[in-house]
């Protein structure tokens, strides 16, 4: 993920103006208590939704139904020297000052929040699960959501975009002599596509002399991570006449990587366990595989419903919106109950909790499909903001995989964060904040990458994410109601700027 500040001169001016948020809302919260008010502004039946509310990108219904498909497993990067591998980095944090926010939350809504969340995470899993990405299932899930942004009085509306997925038919890798057909095997970004099948040679780390007496043409090349870039290991194997290329990890475990250009021929990671056996294989002779990377463009879809500004609020140009988000899709054959059945029930709680409350912006909520192929639709519903639109987000709540966890978490800007964390102490809720994700990342990222301030109200145990015990018995419905409370006060303090 890129520095906040790291984009353009244009993306810099729109973080130097969100830079003023954590200003604005101290302001607002000083006018508060010199008032002798709580800080919460009172709640005012909503207007009739205005026909100039701040624009949204082109959407569609979709029109075509993808077949049932695998995706590829979740893996992570080791970070050795310039190899590419992509991880994500949380925010730096600022010494700006936040003055004691005065809003907190009411338990009683806490309370109710956490019953309507858990009553549309019930309905949601036992009724749409899985929600496997780019299928019919997350198609149908799609519109349910629909259905239910539409009970609850909004206009929701469906955007329609297309993703490549791998195909593990026939699987990534095949070594006949070994099962390692499920063990994480995964291509590299810019690999060249298409099936490679021969002898394997060991290249070592791909320096020099780990060529020296190896005979590579027209074989698989097999090389350990580590020493050379991705793209220097992959190029040396290419000169020498190699017709794919296996990395395995210096770490255990999998991970994803990068090449800096398109390569000429399949490259794909392995973990370091799965080299040290096929290493093992070799030594007893000559040792076939096959190779695969072949993709599929399917459709898949975000759904999308607006809270118009009220009547007098800024229009055009100067529209504001604030975006809350979460994906809906699964990995295949799994509930999804914490990931992200709990971010989803969250936002649906918050729809209908705010539904007559009024904002001087534009609430928008957004769920993401085929987040579990790598952020597909939050990437593509930023990509397709012009600038204005762009300029127009004053910030993005996302909600992913909260459900299960000792304590309500955080990962924010620090525009937002110490905002939160205050809201959550005046309230009595523990909120832990995260600096970072590890090799993982979330809807929020793209808006990040922009230069947008969020927050990202999480979870700490993803022990069952991805798996058949993602489960509703494992769920804390007073975690999505803490949220849920968290995120509205939070909106009500952006109102009061």
């Amino acid at each position: 993920m890129p520095s906040l500040y790291s984009k353009n001169n244009i993306a810099l001016q729109r973080c130097l103006t969100k830079a003023s948020l954590s200003a604005l809302i101290a302001l607002a919260a000083a006018v508060a208590l010199a008032c002798g008010g709580d800080g919460q502004p009172t709640a005012t039946p909503s207007p009739a939704p205005s026909p100039t509310a701040a624009p949204v990108p082109t959407l569609a219904v979709p029109t075509s139904t993808p077949e049932p498909w695998t995706p590829t497993p979740e893996v992570q990067g080791s970070g050795s020297r310039d190899e590419g591998t992509v991880v994500s980095v949380g925010p730096e944090p600022t010494a700006t000052p936040v003055p004691t926010v005065s809003a907190r939350v009411d338990p009683a809504d806490a309370q109710r929040l956490s019953q309507q969340a858990m009553q549309q995470l019930t309905t949601l899993t036992s009724a749409r699960s899985p929600r496997e990405s780019a299928t019919q299932q997350e198609a149908d899930a799609a519109r349910y959501l629909f259905e239910q942004f539409t009970i609850l009085g909004y206009a929701p509306a469906l955007q329609e975009f297309t993703v490549d997925v791998l195909l593990t038919d026939p699987p990534v890798l095949d070594v006949p002599s070994l099962d390692v057909t499920s063990t994480g095997a995964y291509p590299l970004t810019l690999s060249a596509q298409g099936r490679a099948t021969g002898v394997l040679a060991d290249a070592g780390k791909a320096f020099e002399e780990d060529f020296e007496g190896v005979a590579v043409e027209g074989r698989i090349a097999l090389i350990e991570r580590g020493g050379l870039t991705f793209e220097e290991k992959v190029l040396r194997a290419e000169e020498r006449g190699a017709i794919a290329a296996i990395i395995y990890n210096n770490d255990d475990g999998a991970f994803a990587g990068s090449l800096r250009s398109q390569a000429e021929i399949p490259v794909v990671s392995i973990p370091r366990e799965v080299g040290l056996a096929i290493i093992n294989l070799m030594a007893n002779g000559d040792t076939e595989a096959a190779v695969s990377v072949m993709y599929e463009q399917r459709d898949s879809r975000n759904v999308i419903a607006d809270k118009p500004a009220s009547a007098g609020a800024p229009r055009g140009e100067d529209a504001v919106v604030v975006v809350l988000g979460g994906h809906f899709d699964t990995v295949p054959g799994v509930p999804g109950a914490n990931d992200n059945g709990s971010g989803i029930a969250t936002l649906l709680a918050i729809a209908e909790e705010i539904a007559g409350k009024s904002y001087p912006f534009t609430v928008r909520f957004i769920a993401f499909g085929s987040e579990e192929l790598g952020l597909e639709g939050s990437q593509y519903y930023v990509d397709n903001l012009t600038e204005d639109e762009l300029d127009q987000l004053l910030a993005m709540l996302n909600f992913d995989a909260l459900g299960t966890s000792r304590v309500s978490g955080i990962l924010a800007a620090d525009e937002l964060a110490d905002v939160v964390m205050r809201i959550g102490g005046a309230s009595g809720i523990t909120v832990e904040r995260h600096f970072e994700l590890g090799g993982g990342a979330s809807d929020h990222a793209p808006f990040f990458a922009e230069g947008i301030p969020f927050v990202f109200f999480l979870g700490d145990d993803f022990s069952r994410i991805h798996t058949i015990e993602d489960t509703l018995e494992f769920v804390r419905p007073e975690l999505m109601g803490n949220a849920a409370a968290l995120a509205i006060v939070l909106l009500d303090e952006l109102a009061a700027r």
